[in-house]
């Protein structure tokens, strides 16, 4: 991750480069890298991986579409310049939806207890009050998930907390096993 920034490699200065890197570094070979110190063989889990990866291409073209003018005016060269605003956009939601796909199919081979449903429902009801105008960074938001990063944040900590939780309880009361 340390190419990423480094003035001499810079990967984000390199059009395609910029996001390959950013969304490896920062999702898919973490949560790999987790998974592959318990269990060798992935399987299913492939597609959790590229579902994170995808959606952290999402995050990363919504920045730089966010940041598209002042980056374009600083002569800077990286994937949404090249792309332009339109095709950006588009490449955009293209990854969050085969991110989504990804997750549903995870999701169908039982990547996740069942359980979890009720965590997920219940956490994106809390977050229902948390609709923002503006994006994780505070700022405007460039589109309408942009106003959604906020509360996805809260119902993927929320769901994640619960199942941590029950997992915990789980081990300590065998009695509670839902799983």
């Amino acid at each position: 991750s340390h190419l990423y920034s480094w003035r001499p490699v810079r990967l984000k200065a390199w059009p395609v480069t910029d996001i390959i890197s950013h969304s490896l570094m920062l999702s898919g070979l973490l949560l790999l890298a987790g998974y592959f110190v318990y269990d060798g063989s992935p399987g299913i889990v492939w597609f959790v991986a590229a579902s994170a990866t995808l959606f952290s291409v999402y995050g990363q073209l919504y920045n730089q579409l966010r940041d598209y003018d002042m980056d374009k005016a600083a002569g800077l060269f990286n994937t949404a310049i090249v792309l332009g605003e339109q095709n950006t956009r588009r490449l955009m939601y293209l990854t969050i939806g085969i991110s989504a796909a990804c997750m549903l199919y995870a999701i169908s081979q039982n990547a996740f207890p069942i359980g979890l449903a009720v965590a997920l429902i219940a956490s994106t009801v809390i977050s229902i009050p948390f609709k923002s105008s503006v994006d994780m960074r505070g700022g405007e938001a460039v589109d309408i998930s942009g106003t959604l990063q906020i509360q996805g944040l809260i119902v993927m900590n929320l769901t994640i907390a619960a199942w941590l939780m029950w997992v915990l309880v789980e081990q300590n009361f065998p009695l509670f096993s839902m799983f």
